[in-house]
């Protein structure tokens, strides 16, 4: 096949970028260097142009002629609204936005009205309510292995606070490290948050060492429990209040994202952490094993084909119960009573 013919492939299923096409182009061409690559994906774009059949559009990406770029429909209307000055991860985040939400609902998007209605709910920097199922969702946890570790679980995470990062607001809870000898993956998923476009600023971090009050956190779009020690972290939760905090804060709508512990003491019961040569110590001596019961799916995260046998064991003991295993690359993505395992 030609490298032109490859190129207009790629390019035909979906618009990219020129580091995007010799991404895929590596499966291709295997002894070719990046600057090979780049070369010869400049000059065939180049003819596929002059042919008619390849165009640029915005975000510096190519597709086929027909296609019919919204994003340049919206900088339109965007100067009109004097929001040019928007930086491309803003822009890219409308585009997902209009493409993907309001299309799913029949709504004509490209009509300059409607896309005034867009961008007015965005201008006054409102959520999307009632426009597809992360908005209606009254319920929405990501329960992970690591956080976010791959693209899959980053882009639900993206739709499921359905706001520009730049603008979201966390809060973040280490109490599960407290008693941890290791605490380096804190910082970790700080940085996590602030890989998407999180301005610092708008990461609290709240220690459990208190009554906690829904005032502490009503301002925010989000709740990230960090990994540690489940008993002590379900301990913590429950003395401070924060349980009832949580629950009172997903009714409302908002995202519950958590990390390991954080996202087993998500599920009925938390018995399950201390299964296993690696599970956690019940060194708090933790007599209530309930967990918040946001969902009555029990996690078991970081599974590996060696826990196999004991996860089998443990279900086979708990049959009233539903399971599901994560490893480091998985989540479970719930929305209200909808639930499906996302990443690798």
């Amino acid at each position: 096949m030609a490298y032109w013919d490859i190129i207009y492939k790629i390019i035909r299923q979906k618009p990219a970028t020129v580091q995007e096409i010799i991404e895929k182009l590596k499966s291709f061409y295997h002894g070719k260097t990046e600057k090979q690559l780049r070369n010869n994906t400049d000059k065939n774009l180049t003819r596929l142009k002059k042919a008619g059949l390849v165009k640029k559009i915005s975000g510096g990406r190519h597709a086929d002629y027909e296609y019919e770029d919204i994003n340049d429909k919206i900088i339109e209307v965007l100067k009109e609204w004097e929001m040019e000055d928007m930086t491309p991860e803003e822009l890219a985040f409308i585009d997902e936005t209009t493409r993907n939400i309001f299309k799913q609902i029949g709504l004509d998007i490209d009509t300059k009205e409607d896309l005034n209605k867009v961008l007015n709910v965005i201008k006054k920097n409102e959520k999307f309510y009632n426009i597809k199922e992360y908005a209606v969702a009254m319920k929405k946890l990501l329960l992970t292995s690591t956080g976010f570790s791959n693209q899959k679980i980053i882009d639900e995470f993206i739709k499921m606070v359905n706001k520009w990062p730049a603008y979201v607001k966390v809060i973040f809870i280490p109490t599960a490290s407290e008693v941890e000898e290791y605490k380096g993956y804190i910082e970790d998923d700080k940085k996590s948050l602030v890989s998407l476009g999180i301005k610092p600023e708008n990461i609290k971090v709240l220690n459990l060492d208190h009554k906690v009050s829904y005032e502490e956190i009503s301002d925010y779009d989000v709740i990230f429990v960090s990994g540690g020690n489940t008993f002590y972290l379900m301990q913590k939760v429950r003395e401070s209040g924060f349980d009832e905090i949580i629950k009172q804060f997903v009714k409302n709508g908002k995202v519950y994202v958590a990390v390991s512990a954080g996202s087993v003491i998500a599920g009925p019961n938390i018995e399950i952490a201390g299964i296993g040569p690696a599970g956690d110590k019940n060194d708090v001596g933790l007599k209530d094993l309930t967990g918040l019961k946001l969902t009555n799916i029990i996690i078991y995260p970081h599974f590996t084909e060696k826990d196999r046998k004991i996860v089998h064991d443990y279900f086979l003991k708990h049959a009233d119960y539903t399971m599901t295993s994560l490893s480091d690359n998985q989540a479970l993505l719930i929305l209200n009573d909808d639930f499906r395992t996302i990443g690798e």
